[in-house]
């Protein structure tokens, strides 16, 4: 393209054509420059911000998750022990038989018990926790099934009796072992006491399964699991209903990319 400017004429309209091209001219040039500049930055991605996985103190070097949200409904028939060390959590004694907790059936159940002076700081810590007692109507063939988390033969020990409504015990396990069941052999209400006989522990106490459910309930994730990563987070949000709470989950894209 060709362009140019001629003062033709020394009149005004001669002047004003001569100066309205120029500021074309001046125009073009300004354009051509501006699009020879390096504009490479502003092609850049800009920067996300990580808010990071809650609790961890800002940091934001969380690159590879992702954040899931959604909502969970917590299974019929999950129960938890009325008395945990937790002293944010509610509070109701069950360290008697006269005091036993009552639970449904089927039921599973985490809870945790301690001697005083073991296991984590707390509202157990130092009175202990040595018992829980729970009440449950049982039918004959079924089974009630405890696992301990912590279990080591040596520091931490926890025992299962069973006892009838006299409050007489029928059967018991042996506490040496992580996981250990026993039968129902007559229909009936019973009592469960679970008892701390070294250490102390968290349990999942598993009542009404049998057959084929308790095989499935035997290889099931438990307390005692450590997290792996790749695996999901979730959290439950403090304004969300006890049966269909409100969650928000953590995990990396590989983990989502096998769900």
């Amino acid at each position: 393209m060709r362009i140019s400017c001629r003062k033709g004429a020394t009149s005004r309209k001669g002047v004003t054509s001569f100066v309205r091209c120029a500021y074309i001219l001046f125009g073009i040039v300004i354009g051509v420059m501006l699009a020879a500049c390096d504009v490479s930055k502003d092609d850049a991605p800009l920067p996300v911000d990580d808010p990071g996985i809650p609790g961890d103190g800002g940091n934001n070097n969380n690159t590879n998750l992702v954040v899931l949200s959604g909502s969970i409904s917590i299974a019929p028939g999950s129960a938890v022990d009325s008395d945990v060390n937790d002293p944010n959590a509610p509070y109701q004694s069950n360290d008697t038989i006269a005091q036993a907790q009552t639970i449904g059936n089927p039921t599973t159940l985490g809870g945790y018990v301690n001697l005083p002076g073991f296991g984590g700081a707390g509202r157990s810590f130092e009175p202990g926790d040595s018992n829980d007692f729970y009440i449950a109507q049982l039918f004959a063939n079924q089974s009630v099934t405890i696992t301990v988390a912590d279990f080591n033969p040596a520091a931490n020990r926890v025992a299962l009796f069973l006892l009838n409504e006299n409050g007489e015990v029928v059967l018991h396990t042996d506490s040496n072992s992580q996981t250990d069941s026993i039968g129902v052999n007559a229909d009936g209400i019973y009592y469960l006491q679970v008892s701390a006989l070294a250490g102390a522990s968290s349990y999942v106490l598993t009542l009404g399964l049998s057959g084929q459910q308790q095989s499935v309930a035997d290889a099931a994730l438990t307390v005692d699991q450590a997290f792996v990563p790749g695996e999901v987070i979730v959290e439950y949000k403090p304004d969300s209903g006890a049966s269909n709470r409100q969650i928000t989950a953590y995990a990396s894209p590989a983990a989502v990319a096998q769900s």
